[in-house]
């Protein structure tokens, strides 16, 4: 039995760092299954998962390497590896054994170090966007407002679609450098996770459970929304009212855990909750009677009661049932491509407060102001310090102009999907709003 003694009583001994060694080697190779099915790799970070194993192999192999015999393969104490370490040190020991021994700890080391390099020397997505020359950007495909595909004319429009173009923009000068890939709500992490498509601008709501366990880093937050519910007129005044009602929500979002919350907390029986695959799904069904209450983001409620047959016929309530700040993600653990996107979306609210907008950019071009210049990359090297162009604000603005812009274009007075900014959490701080952006510095 190698690495193992005879005890007193005839039974072998282990030593502590080789049991936990041992431990390591069957749980990482033999238990394999288990941990995929539940357990060590649950918590869908693969990357993560590889990395901290091999370092833990690492560290109890190299204990146990320096545990091994220096004579033959016969296992012996740790007493009689003493007594031989000073014969070792005399260079009393045959030589072919000595570097036969240390070829074994090389090996074993450049072996370990060769299975992690992949995984330590892979590129940011950054990088990656940059040589492929086009950004893969996920989004909503039937979301007015925030994300719709036009069918007649094949174009993507939207609030979230917008700032795929403006990191096109930053990055290539050209904001229709962008290949869309529509995910419904039950995929969208998955294609962040796998590569699918490099970022997701797709109306999901910031968790503490999807920003630990899913795989995936949340960028800055670009709509303040909140969970409410949609009826037809005459069916209820108030959510108090729908106490055995029929809900329809979307499958795998947070408004579908909010709604069974709320239910249970209000402890309604005869209540019923149907999901669908996407929003558009829900609104058919909601308006086939199917359901009695469309519940989902506000904001989502606007844009589907606006494209309905008959809007006039459909009330929103006043209620909100909970916090949604929506934010787009990338793949966990890529700081450079996180920062790069971080600070293009915080240039479009730097943008409005200093009141730059796509239309006189080019007088604050000329401006003598440092922290303006500054902004705008006409000194200092703050693109280059994010591995972006010098000018991307300039080019950023220039594409889809500051971040009132973007609101105002899809969700403004004109908009077919007016939803008020004054005195909400989406107007600017200076106006008792959440939006402001770190400095430009």
């Amino acid at each position: 039995m190698l690495l193992a003694d005879a005890g007193l009583d005839g039974q072998e001994v282990w030593d502590p760092g080789v049991y936990r060694f041992r431990g390591v080697v069957e749980g990482v190779f033999g238990g394999m299954e288990t941990r995929l099915r539940g357990g060590y790799l649950l918590e869908r970070k693969p990357r993560t998962a590889l990395l901290r194993a091999l370092w833990e192999l690492l560290a109890y192999g190299l204990r146990v390497l320096f545990s091994l015999p220096l004579l033959g393969t016969r296992p012996f104490t740790r007493q009689a590896r003493n007594r031989l370490t000073p014969l070792w040190r005399r260079g009393m020991l045959p030589e072919s054994r000595r570097w036969r021994m240390k070829r074994l700890w090389f090996g074993f080391l450049a072996l370990v170090l060769l299975s992690a390099l992949p995984a330590l020397a892979q590129p940011s997505r950054l990088d990656v966007v940059k040589s492929r020359g086009r950004l893969v950007c996920g989004v909503n495909a039937v979301l007015p407002g925030f994300g719709f595909l036009d069918q007649k004319t094949g174009r993507y429009t939207g609030f979230d679609v917008e700032f795929c173009r403006a990191v096109s923009a930053a990055l290539f000068g050209d904001p229709d450098k962008v290949d869309y890939v529509p995910l419904d709500a039950r995929v969208r992490f998955q294609a962040v996770q796998n590569g699918e498509v490099d970022v997701a601008f797709r109306n999901t709501t910031v968790t503490a459970n999807r920003d630990g366990a899913l795989g995936v880093d949340f960028l800055p937050v670009t709509f303040y929304d909140g969970q409410g519910v949609m009826i037809k007129k005459g069916r209820a005044n108030a959510l108090r009212e729908l106490e055995g009602a029929t809900f329809c929500t979307t499958q795998g979002t947070t408004n579908e855990k909010n709604i069974s919350d709320y239910i249970r907390a209000q402890r309604w029986r005869n209540t019923r909750l149907l999901t669908f695959e996407d929003g558009a799904k829900v609104m058919a069904a909601f308006l086939q009677g199917r359901c009695d209450a469309f519940t989902a983001d506000k904001s989502q409620l606007v844009g589907f009661r606006a494209t309905a047959p008959n809007p006039q016929e459909l009330l929103i309530l006043k209620e909100t049932i909970s916090k949604e700040p929506l934010a787009g993600f990338v793949r966990e653990n890529d700081s450079r491509w996180r920062d790069a996107l971080s600070w293009i979306i915080w240039a479009t609210i730097q943008a409005e407060e200093f009141g730059i907008t796509s239309k006189n950019l080019d007088q604050y071009l000329k401006s003598d102001v440092p922290e303006i210049r500054r902004f705008l990359g006409l000194e200092g090297t703050l693109g280059q310090d994010l591995g972006l162009p010098k000018d991307f604000v300039v080019r950023v603005i220039r594409a889809v102009g500051n971040y009132g812009e973007i609101y105002d274009r899809f969700f403004g007075a004109k908009s077919p999907f007016y939803i008020p900014r004054t005195g909400t959490l989406n107007a600017l701080q200076r106006y008792g709003g959440l939006m402001y952006s770190p400095p430009f510095r």
